[in-house]
């Protein structure tokens, strides 16, 4: 019963947040970075509440939930929330210079170019992924017991798509910034946007919902980041067809959810509802019970798995990873939010620290007082958000693709941070 009022508050605390922003800046008109993120956590420590009472004693023991280790973790979430609150209350102007729009509009050629093959691929094998939606699932399955699966695309294919999930980040800063000018490029807006309709078809012919949710609610934050650089005409626009694309991400989600929930053979959850609350839901329960417990690696694989894997020789697998945590009693296929990746490189009051440190550095980074803001400091807030997003679950940025896609879009912006001089 303590478990409850605990998880409970979390809800309460994250809709407070919501509140008194809402009530003093947005009046309930609309809906930003900041607002979003609150009613994001919000629904999640919901999905807590949902899972903890159809999971535990069942399938699940939530015996070790205390007060101390939630403290912790609402404190480091608030805290990290803070760049997104000072950049949507101060709105600043984005500033890019010409030199930068020329990268931005070659880069965005080059992207259209190479997604043309996988885009027309992936939309010739829609139908039969929708016509067969147990056949997802099992490639799902196979790729988790290490059987290898046939990619639909071609040759050619797979080597332009690897191009385009290297470039993963950036590509929605290059759609964004085309939806920022006063003339806009609906080619280059078009082929953009078919980069990220081949990443939703992908995601959905291989089972993964990881991928396809994480991408999908990096987009939204970065579009939600730059909605104020671009005119109402165009914002009202975006909604509308954004919704559209919405509409393909959630029925491409919600294909792979029902054939792997078909495919369950465990027993332990008889609906969907309480299987997909386990995805939101279950990383504040897992933190809070048995992460805080635990002796942490100090491995710097949590945080920085691919400049380790550089030092030691040897970039470690996700098994691997999860091989070494079974070894501290950390079970590798359950989520711990994303406050974990941290705490098992720092330890306890080192994440906390840097946590800290690293809201106070990206709320301070950018002319506030000028009212502008610069491509990098942008471009780094939204590599942030998605930190934030994809957290209920666990550190996006955790393995080794996925820290070369961060260095590719950090070494990007510092590249055009050099050509901010018009």
């Amino acid at each position: 019963m303590e478990a409850n009022y605990i998880i409970l508050a979390s809800i309460v605390l994250f809709l407070t947040a919501f509140l008194l922003y809402s009530i003093r800046f947005t009046k309930f008109i609309g809906l930003d970075a900041y607002s979003f993120v609150c009613m994001f956590y919000a629904f999640s420590a919901f999905c807590s509440f949902v899972f903890y009472n159809a999971s535990n004693g069942l399938f699940r023991d939530y015996y070790n939930i205390t007060i101390p280790p939630a403290i912790y973790w609402n404190f480091c979430i608030l805290v990290s929330f803070l760049p997104l609150r000072k950049y949507c209350v101060s709105t600043p102007k984005l500033i890019v210079s010409n030199k930068q729009y020329f990268i931005i509009d070659k880069l965005s050629v080059f992207m259209c170019v190479i997604a043309i093959l996988p885009f027309v691929e992936s939309i010739l094998h829609l139908p039969s992924i929708l016509a067969n939606q147990s056949a997802v699932a099992d490639i799902y399955d196979k790729r988790l017991s290490g059987i290898a699966t046939n990619d639909y695309l071609s040759w050619f294919g797979r080597k332009f798509y690897f191009i385009e999930m290297l470039f993963s980040l950036v590509t929605p800063w290059l759609l964004c910034f085309q939806l920022k000018k006063d003339r806009l490029n609906k080619k280059l807006i078009f082929g953009l946007i078919a980069c990220v309709l081949t990443d939703i078809i992908h995601e959905m012919s291989n089972g993964g919902r990881s991928g396809l949710v994480q991408n999908f609610l990096y987009l939204f934050m970065v579009y939600m980041l730059f909605k104020g650089q671009m005119s109402p005409k165009v914002v009202k626009k975006v909604n509308f067809y954004g919704l559209i694309i919405c509409g393909v991400a959630v029925m491409g989600l919600m294909v792979v959810t029902l054939a792997r929930f078909a495919n369950d053979d465990s027993g332990n959850m008889d609906n969907p509802f309480i299987w997909m609350s386990l995805y939101a839901g279950e990383g504040l329960l897992n933190f809070n019970n048995n992460y805080w417990y635990i002796n942490p690696p100090y491995s710097g694989y949590g945080v920085n798995s691919f400049l380790m894997g550089i030092i030691d020789g040897h970039f470690r697998t996700v098994e691997e990873s999860w091989e070494d945590g079974f070894k501290l009693g950390i079970q590798g296929n359950i989520f711990y939010t994303w406050v974990s990746s941290f705490f098992s490189d720092f330890g306890k009051y080192g994440a906390l620290i840097i946590i800290c440190l690293m809201s106070f550095v990206l709320s301070t980074f950018r002319s506030y007082k000028r009212k502008r803001i610069s491509v990098f400091s942008l471009g780094l807030l939204c590599l942030y958000s998605k930190i934030l997003v994809v957290g209920v679950t666990f550190y996006t940025y955790t393995t080794t693709y996925n820290q070369m896609a961060l260095y590719i879009a950090v070494v990007f912006l510092l590249y055009l941070n050099k050509m901010k001089k018009i």
